[in-house]
């Protein structure tokens, strides 16, 4: 059986806005959404859409009682980490295997959305 060549794919981090979650109910925002949507962002609050199985992270300038302390990644200092396992048991979202979504702003609501 002879060999194929693979190629190199471009890794799209950079260039369009991604979430993944991950064990434990981890919330990661690559550096675009980082740098475009929660730059200087400290806190943010989880809206849920049922019908549409839509989870919005909305960025919220003060502390609330909703609200969950979005980090700094300590491997890459421009990802985001945001704790939340008990958003993934409210909406039931199976948090023991990782998963990445893409993400879209909502400019109107000034919300960054993702399908489940």
């Amino acid at each position: 059986m002879a060999y194929v060549k693979l190629h190199k794919q471009k890794h799209t981090a950079k260039s369009e806005p991604l979430i993944t979650i991950g064990s434990q109910g981890i919330f990661y925002l690559n550096s675009f959404v980082m740098r475009k949507h929660f730059q200087n962002i400290q806190f943010v609050e989880f809206h849920y859409d049922k019908e549409r199985k839509q989870l919005a992270l909305q960025p919220v300038a003060n502390e609330t009682e909703d609200s969950f302390r979005l980090n700094y990644s300590s491997v890459s200092k421009s990802t985001g980490v945001i704790a939340a396992r008990s958003i993934t048991k409210e909406i039931k979202i199976d948090f023991t295997k990782t998963k990445q979504y893409k993400a879209a702003w909502n400019s109107e609501k000034k919300l960054l959305e993702i399908k489940l």
